[in-house]
């Protein structure tokens, strides 16, 4: 369990990295907050999803 929380982190960690840098580099000042909370919603997304696929791969194996 303790390696599964660990492994959403790090996907949830490199989104925000990955997004935030983009956000910085390719959007005007005006239109970062918007895309700040499209990608807060990306990673709770995001984080759900793998979440989700551990399970279904710790049950099946």
């Amino acid at each position: 369990m303790k390696r599964k929380k660990i492994i959403v982190a790090i996907v949830s960690f490199l989104t925000w990295i990955i997004g935030a840098f983009f956000i910085f580099t390719f959007f005007s000042r005006s239109e970062r907050p918007i895309f700040i909370l499209i990608l807060g919603a990306v990673v709770i997304v995001f984080q759900e999803l793998v979440s989700r696929h551990l399970k279904r791969k710790g049950k099946s194996s």
